[in-house]
């Protein structure tokens, strides 16, 4: 006879409820923290009640694992978290949890979770990004520096060019950053016209940040002269911004040689693309208006500059039209004085010239003396007993030269 005809017997259900006393007896009424990671996420929101899996990994992966539960009286801990992380409840997040341990040979083995600790899964995002900064700036410092608590990258050193035109833009397809971007840009209350190349993209989920860097390099090899990138995506989870705090993307987007816009659709946070970029803002739509109103402002320096320049001719011509009036009446006034002055001097001229007339000096009692038709001027003009002739006011007579005194 075989030793184990001798031992009780029990149902599948008799052991464990032994197992289920056991648990009890030691784990009734205690709770513990502990640090897990989520996975599996059954959220019944109109029931009020949540199954998942927490499990722990190491660098040989999963080390242990385990059933849990939130039921109706610690459900709102779920609105709690979402609401102070800003962040969904949902797979691949790092919890710390308040649970209890709970046991029914029905279900097997569950731990019941009473508090979501949101401060701790901030915290490890935080202390995951700023990781990822501290390598990105070791490593690139040609492309990425900071100072005084502030990053700045190559790329966010680009001057925008003035007017923006051409387009590339980045965005999953069908999605509402999609939509929305291109109906504000459509809708401008300006009227202006932009050429939109879409670059569509996987924005979220494994494998997003490669997609993202390899449409940043189609844009490269287009060969097209973009006046922007812009790089948008639509609301979600926290989690789902995994992508835009990557290394290799924040790498490609400080050595990016186009200036790049990013509107992720997300306001709590500032991701590493949006600290890399050349500027960031917090929605597709935003996006699209700050293109439009870099547009308008260009448009209202041109028209300032036209007034300018057109008040500026005016002052100019106003100014040439005074200063040649006071020329023309100067120019009159020195041509009326250069008349006077000559007429004068004419006047003298001619009045010198009466009172040299041959005839004016007769009507004086002189008289002229010509030898052969010359007048004669000095004694050396003439010889004794030549013949002179002689006139005077009335008359003239002809004398011989009897003698010569000086």
């Amino acid at each position: 006879m075989h030793p184990q005809n001798h031992m009780e017997k029990l149902s599948l259900s008799g052991l464990l409820g032994l197992v289920e006393m056991a648990l009890a007896e030691n784990f009734f009424d205690q709770t513990f923290y502990i640090t897990a990671e989520t996975t599996d996420i059954r959220n019944y929101r109109e029931r009020n009640y949540c199954f998942l899996k927490l499990i722990e990994k190491d660098e040989s992966g999963i080390v242990a694992t385990a059933d849990a539960v939130i039921w109706r009286q610690a459900y709102p801990q779920i609105f709690d978290f979402e609401k102070k992380t800003g962040i969904k409840f949902d797979k691949s997040l790092e919890v710390l949890l308040e649970v209890s341990v709970e046991y029914s040979p029905k279900w097997g083995l569950r731990l019941n979770i009473h508090r979501i600790d949101a401060s701790f899964t901030l915290g490890k995002l935080e202390l995951q990004r700023k990781e990822t900064l501290e390598k990105l700036v070791a490593n690139n410092p040609q492309l990425i520096w900071e100072r005084n608590g502030e990053y700045f990258s190559r790329n966010g050193q680009l001057p925008l060019p003035s007017p923006i035109r051409r387009i590339a833009l980045i965005t999953a397809p069908a999605s509402d950053g999609q939509r929305d971007f291109k109906h504000e840009i459509a809708s401008n209350p300006y009227g202006y016209c932009f050429l939109i190349d879409e670059y569509l993209s996987q924005v979220q989920g494994n494998g997003a940040e490669k997609v993202l860097v390899e449409q940043l390099n189609s844009i490269l090899q287009s060969n097209r002269k973009y006046d922007l990138v812009v790089l948008v995506r639509g609301g979600g989870s926290q989690t789902d911004f995994g992508p835009f705090d990557s290394y290799d993307l924040g790498v490609a987007l400080a050595a990016f040689p186009i200036p790049v816009i990013t509107g992720i659709g997300h306001e709590r946070n500032v991701s590493i693309a949006d600290l890399l970029s050349n500027k960031a803002v917090k929605t597709p739509t935003k996006a699209a208006s700050y293109i439009i109103e870099q547009n308008a402002q260009w448009e209202s320096g041109l028209l300032e500059m036209h007034q300018q320049i057109c008040q500026l001719s005016n002052q100019i011509l106003d100014e040439l039209t005074t200063r040649l009036s006071r020329k023309s009446y100067s120019v009159l006034h020195i041509s009326q004085l250069l008349a006077e002055r000559y007429q004068n001097r004419l006047t003298k001229t001619e009045q010198a010239l009466n009172h040299l007339n041959p005839e004016r000096v007769l009507e004086r009692g002189y008289a002229l003396v010509s030898k052969n038709g010359r007048i004669v001027k000095d004694s050396e003009d003439v010889a004794i007993a030549e013949t002179i002739d002689i006139y005077m006011k009335d008359w003239e007579m002809q004398a011989e030269v009897k003698a010569i005194r000086d």
